[in-house]
């Protein structure tokens, strides 16, 4: 599970950037797109939903 770092989120899609735990690179995925097999499905404000198969999860941006 990549860690959520920051979002764009825009009317219909939106782009989340995450670090890869694994290999430490910074991956950046628009609305759709996957990355080691998690599908970036939503982008809301500070949350992003990402879905593996029938595994779904939220992560949250915390406030400052």
């Amino acid at each position: 599970m990549p860690i959520w770092v920051g979002a764009v989120a825009g009317e219909t899609d939106g782009i989340g950037i995450f670090l890869d735990e694994a290999t430490k690179d910074i991956v950046r995925l628009k609305t759709g797109e996957s990355h080691s097999g998690w599908t970036l499905s939503l982008v809301k404000g500070r949350e992003a939903t990402l879905q593996k198969g029938a595994e779904i999860e939220v992560l949250e941006i915390p406030n400052p």
